[in-house]
């Protein structure tokens, strides 16, 4: 009975948590890619095409406008992310952000920010973690020279998505049948 219940809940447990996923972004005009594990989503619209941002953007699991990046400093890219996000400027102050320098190319790394503005050449491109908490970003550039990445910024931090409630139901189902069997061998 107990070989049972650990083949059943290790049945469950395959099933239930797969793998991590990935999606890529592809930036406007060949400048790169974004490869997000587990989600992340891009700004499009509202400007966009080196323009500053002129009203609220919509988010893209695929694609990603650019936006223009100068000047490039926290406050700047706060003010430009807040109107991407919800029209008007204000929603992040530049000492919310927090700017991490790139290597001028193709980079990799790991953030728990809620956003993350990739600062590449003289554009921005604006990224919404959606993944519900660390986030992992691969960049790689396409485009030639004064197109790696300089710096990423990020603002905000993800709040752990907590374990559904039917998984919990779940559990106590399952724990509620093996004490079931249980009770009826004795």
């Amino acid at each position: 009975m107990i070989k049972k219940f650990v083949t059943v809940l290790a049945a469950v447990a395959t099933v239930g948590f797969s793998a991590a996923s990935a999606n890529v972004i592809t930036i406007d005009d060949g400048l790169g890619t974004i490869e997000c594990t587990t989600s992340c989503e891009a700004f499009t619209g509202a400007g966009g095409n080196g323009a500053q941002p002129t009203g609220a953007g919509t988010l893209s699991s695929t694609f990603a406008d650019y936006y223009d990046g100068t000047p490039s400093n926290e406050a700047s890219e706060a003010e430009r992310l807040s109107i991407l996000i919800s029209g008007s400027a204000g929603l992040f102050a530049g000492t919310d952000g927090t700017q991490i320098a790139g290597n001028s190319g193709s980079m990799m790394f790991s953030t728990l920010a809620e956003y993350v503005v990739l600062k590449i050449g003289n554009v921005a491109v604006f990224i919404k973690n959606t993944s519900g908490g660390s986030l992992n970003i691969d960049f790689t550039s396409f485009a030639g020279a004064g197109s790696g990445l300089s710096h990423f910024t990020e603002f905000g931090q993800v709040s752990d998505v907590p374990l559904p409630a039917a998984a919990w139901l779940m559990i106590a189902g399952l724990g509620g049948l093996g004490f079931a069997g249980r009770r009826k061998n004795a």
